[in-house]
C-alpha cells in the first residue's frame, strides 16, 4: 500500500465520523423498534436544544427540549405549527424543562408534506424552526408501530373474526373481498357483529381491515345492514346496507334513538377524541349534522 494511501486513511476517516451526525442532526430518524422519532436540531435562533415525537394508543405527543434556564412564554397554552399548508393549533405544556405539544392527526399530513416547519406559541414571540427532511419515512414507521388506544367495552359493536354471523358476512361483502385481493395481492381480515334491538330491528356489522394504502390511513372499513322486510336474513338478500364509514370504533348510544334504531358513535381509529353521532334517517344512518341541516333547508 502506498504512504499516499495510508496518509489518506486518517483523513477519510475523520470525515466519516464528521458526516454520520451532521446528516442525523439535519434528518428526522425513527426507531425501528418503538414509535420514537428523533428530530433534527433546530435551526439557530431559538431556546431548543433538540427534540423527539412519540406515538402511544393513537395519540401522538412531541417534547422540545429546553436550554437550561430557558423562559418561553405561552409555552403551557397553546402551539402554532405553521407549513407550507397553513397554520394548526396544538395544545401545550411546559414540563420539567421540556415543551410537549399534544400533536392533532390533521398535523401529521403537513409535517410529512412541507419542507420545514415552524412553531410559535399564543402569547409569545419565541419561534423553533425544524427542518422536515425524513419526516415523512420517519412518521410513516412510527405509525405502523404505535399501539391501539384500548376503548371501553360498553355498548360497543361486539365485532369478532369468531363470529357465528361470519359466513354471512363474508357473502355480504365477496365483491368488496374480491376487488381488495385483486387490488392488494392479499386478503383482508374480516370481524362480524350483530346488535340486536327488538320488535323486528336488527342491525349487522361487517369489518374489513387490511391495506392502509386501499382502505386510508387506518386500514379498516366498517359496513352496518338491517333487514330487508320479507326476504330470508339467513341470505345476502335479506340485508340491505344502512351504515358505512372507515376506520372507527363503533357505539351504540341507548339514551337516544330515532324510530326505534338507536344513534350510533363513531370514535375515530387515529384521534380517539374525535366523535361522530350517526342517527337514523327514515331507511339508513347519517351523520346528526347532515340530518339536521336538512332538516333547516326544507
Amino acid at each position: 500500500m502506498s504512504s499516499r494511501i495510508l496518509k489518506s486513511i486518517p483523513f477519510m476517516l475523520t470525515m466519516c465520523a464528521g458526516v454520520a451526525p451532521a446528516m442525523g442532526a439535519d434528518f428526522w430518524i425513527a426507531d425501528e423498534t418503538r414509535a420514537f422519532i428523533t428530530l433534527p436540531d433546530p435551526e439557530p435562533g431559538s431556546p431548543v436544544t433538540g427534540g423527539t415525537m412519540s406515538c402511544s394508543e393513537q395519540a401522538w405527543t412531541m417534547t422540545l427540549t429546553l436550554e437550561m434556564g430557558a423562559l418561553v412564554a405561552g409555552a403551557t397554552g397553546t402551539a402554532v405549527f405553521a407549513t407550507y399548508f397553513g397554520s394548526v393549533e396544538a395544545r401545550s405544556e411546559l414540563v420539567s424543562g421540556a415543551i410537549e405539544i399534544g400533536i392533532p392527526h390533521e398535523l401529521l399530513e403537513p409535517l410529512m408534506r412541507s419542507s420545514r416547519v415552524g412553531i410559535s406559541f399564543v402569547g409569545g414571540s419565541d419561534e423553533i424552526r425544524l427542518p422536515l427532511r425524513g419526516s415523512r419515512k420517519a412518521i410513516t414507521v412510527a405509525s405502523r408501530l404505535c399501539s391501539r388506544r384500548v376503548m371501553p367495552v360498553a355498548n360497543s359493536i361486539p365485532l369478532t373474526p369468531f363470529s357465528s354471523y361470519l359466513m354471512l358476512a363474508r357473502q355480504l361483502r365477496a365483491s368488496d373481498i374480491d376487488d381488495f385481493a385483486l387490488s392488494t395481492a392479499t386478503e383482508p381480515k374480516i370481524r362480524a357483529g350483530m346488535v340486536e334491538i327488538g320488535a323486528g330491528r336488527r342491525l349487522l356489522f361487517t369489518e374489513l381491515c387490511g391495506s392502509t394504502w386501499y382502505y386510508g390511513r387506518s386500514g379498516c372499513n366498517l359496513t352496518g345492514y338491517a333487514p330487508v322486510e320479507g326476504q330470508d336474513p339467513a341470505t345476502p338478500e335479506g340485508w340491505r346496507i344502512v351504515y358505512e364509514t372507515e376506520g372507527v370504533f363503533l357505539y351504540t348510544d341507548p339514551a337516544a334513538s330515532h324510530d326505534g334504531w338507536p344513534d350510533l358513535i363513531a370514535y375515530s381509529m387515529l384521534d380517539t377524541n374525535e366523535q361522530l353521532r350517526w342517527v337514523w334517517d327514515g331507511g339508513e344512518y347519517r351523520l346528526a349534522g347532515d340530518v339536521a341541516q336538512a332538516a333547516e333547508d326544507q
